[in-house]
């Protein structure tokens, strides 16, 4: 499988910039402004997003939801990077409509208190979650 480059930018001319230099996946981080405006799906699909990403979901109802306000007009990456999103993590997977699930090393290993984040790596949970995925 080939590398793939991505980069994540808040500054369009930046993701640009990233895009015309052959970046495979530009990345816009919403989390700077609040929860109400990081949910406005209509206007990044309207601006031009291929993929839409749902971070901090927990329960498989936040993934329906999400799937929901897509609506088919883009592809759907789930950010699994909290404890409940690994526990809901069987449910959230009948969902139908998600296309791609990013494990967020940093956040979930902060949600399950760990000291270093590589430490879900070492210690399985990241090889568990992709069988699980991956089946």
């Amino acid at each position: 499988m080939p590398l793939t480059y991505m980069y994540i930018t808040n500054r369009p001319q930046v993701a640009r910039i990233a895009q015309n230099a052959g970046v495979d996946r530009v990345w816009i981080d919403l989390e700077y402004m609040g929860k109400e405006q990081r949910q406005e799906i209509s206007a990044a699909i309207d601006n031009g997003a291929d993929i839409v990403m749902l971070p901090m979901w927990k329960t498989a109802d936040d993934v329906k939801r999400f799937v929901e306000l897509v609506n088919g007009r883009a592809k759907v990456l789930l950010l699994l990077e909290t404890k409940e999103a690994d526990r809901n993590l069987a449910q959230t997977l009948e969902v139908k409509g998600v296309d791609e699930i990013h494990i967020g090393l940093n956040d979930l290993h902060l949600s399950y208190q760990k000291k270093f984040m590589f430490e879900l790596l070492s210690d399985g949970t990241v090889e568990r979650l992709c069988r699980q995925i991956g089946a």
